[in-house]
């Protein structure tokens, strides 16, 4: 869409830190990759308005799910993640799957396609 990179994520994830009027972040298709999903975690660890993040198809392997895993623990804001069709492995997705346990607010979490497990969860 935008071809926003990990520099693109990173920017955003600046933003996002002092935000507290977006509630509604749309970044799919982009090629943040690892490195902006974990920009994007940090931010996601003191924003408190951001409700629905959506960076299906962005490259993402298992250190952008294990960071954005991480992020969860520390949101309360968030209630839907869309994490379809990226790179995300069994170990990616399992950390995920245990925040999102833990994770009262998020309704939604979308893992489904691309490599994310499909036999093995």
């Amino acid at each position: 869409f935008n071809r926003v990179r990990a520099e693109g994520a990173t920017a955003i994830a600046g933003a996002l830190r002092t935000n507290d009027v977006l509630t509604h972040l749309y970044m799919a298709l982009n090629t943040i990759g690892d490195d902006g999903a974990v920009a994007l975690a940090d931010a996601l660890k003191t924003n408190s308005a951001l409700k629905t993040l959506t960076l299906w198809g962005n490259s993402i392997g298992d250190a952008g799910a294990a960071a954005l895993a991480d992020a969860l623990d520390h949101n309360t804001a968030l209630e839907y993640l869309d994490l379809r069709t990226n790179a995300i492995g069994a170990e990616g997705a399992a950390k995920l799957q245990a925040a999102f346990r833990g994770h009262w607010n998020l309704a939604t979490m979308r893992l489904d396609g691309g490599d994310v497990l499909k036999d093995e969860l």
